[in-house]
């Protein structure tokens, strides 16, 4: 069974597919690649090729019926993929099931690598619960280490280094199961490493063998005291501090990524965002951050183009639109957030609970 995510609050819309449509550029060949589905099947998969003035669809499908471009590809090659079709499941994506075949002799195998590699690689998508978990290895090189250090400090969190210091197995055992270290201790090789990661705590951990011995280290923050320097555990930081630990790696994959961030402006002041999204808007590269935020203070053009800037309102059915503040066509001199908080744009919450009497009253008879 595939996700059910059709819209409930209406049930015109109980029996109707969920679609999904990206379009992205990459290696100079612009994609559009879309599908939708209902839980038991895929009802349509395509993907096309713009082209300056015209389009090429890679494959088509209905269903299970799929269409593949016979100018794209002949003979042999054309038979292959017609086989890889055949094979699909009702509930397959073409695909992420032909990027499971043995693709590499097939002519213009690259409309079917490329958008699979960018789905894999270049998509990065960061819920709010998401960690970035590789801190220990990527502090290993100094020049990434010096890095980071550098932009921990710019961001005012009052971290001066990064440093692994050796602690005991038996600080582990308190966060992992035994027979989770057992295995780890019992498999691991000489010179080889294996990282650990509390979520619950936010605690790196690097596991290594070396001459049969096991070493663990735990990676900290040294802060600058009055009068020495203290090392920190990660859990001991502050929820702004660890979402930026999160958020900085961004600066380290700046080639054609796409960066999809729920909640950016989780426990960040206003000026630490704007200082994060002026060095990345100012600087030469060629990705893509697309955040959903709370903060009217980001609510800037001197930040961003009025179609950069979109709004998400709820009407009374629970229903969600979106829409571009390029449609309102302010001045480049206006004030957005002061018009946004007026509701001039739309998408602001009326929230009453000041206004009904059955708050007080509940207080009042001690509810």
């Amino acid at each position: 069974m595939l996700p059910d995510n059709r819209f409930k609050l209406d049930d015109l819309y109980k029996n109707k597919p969920t679609e999904f449509e990206f379009d992205f550029i990459i290696n100079d060949i612009h994609f559009s690649y879309g599908f939708s589905y209902i839980p038991d099947k895929v009802e349509e998969e395509w993907l096309i090729i713009h082209n300056k003035t015209s389009e090429t669809p890679v494959f088509e499908r209905k269903n299970t019926n799929i269409i593949i471009n016979n100018k794209l590809y002949k003979g042999d090659n054309l038979k292959r993929l017609k086989f890889m079709a055949e094979d699909l499941l009702e509930n397959q994506l073409f695909l992420n099931a032909a990027n499971h075949r043995k693709l590499e002799t097939v002519e213009n195998s690259e409309y079917f690598t490329l958008p699979y590699y960018w789905f894999l690689e270049k998509l990065i998508i960061m819920l709010p619960d998401s960690r970035f978990v590789n801190w220990p290895l990527i502090i290993e090189n100094n020049k990434i280490r010096e890095f980071m250090k550098r932009m921990l400090d710019d961001f005012d969190t009052g971290i001066t280094d990064l440093v692994l210091e050796e602690v005991e197995p038996e600080n582990l055992k308190k966060y992992f199961p035994d027979n989770l270290l057992q295995d780890i201790f019992t498999q691991l090789e000489n010179n080889k490493k294996q990282l650990l990661f509390n979520r619950a705590r936010y605690q790196h951990y690097v596991i290594s063998k070396e001459n049969d011995e096991i070493h663990i280290k735990e990676l900290k923050t040294k802060h600058k005291g009055k009068n020495q320097n203290n090392l920190f555990s990660f859990t001991e930081e502050s929820d702004g501090t660890l979402r930026l630990t999160d958020y900085i790696p961004i600066f380290l994959n700046l080639n054609s990524y796409v960066y999809l961030i729920d909640e950016f402006d989780r426990s960040l002041h206003s000026e630490v965002l704007k200082d994060f999204l002026t060095s990345f808007i100012n600087l030469n590269h060629n990705s893509q951050l697309v955040v959903s935020v709370h903060d009217t203070n980001l609510l800037n053009q001197d930040f961003f183009r009025r179609d950069e800037i979109w709004f998400i309102e709820k009407n009374n059915y629970g229903q969600s639109q979106m829409y571009s503040l390029l449609e309102y066509k302010p001045r480049s001199d206006k004030n957005l957030e002061k018009g946004y908080l007026a509701g001039r744009y739309g998408a602001l919450p009326f929230t009453k609970l000041y206004l009904d009497n059955y708050l007080k009253e509940s207080v009042g008879n001690g509810t």
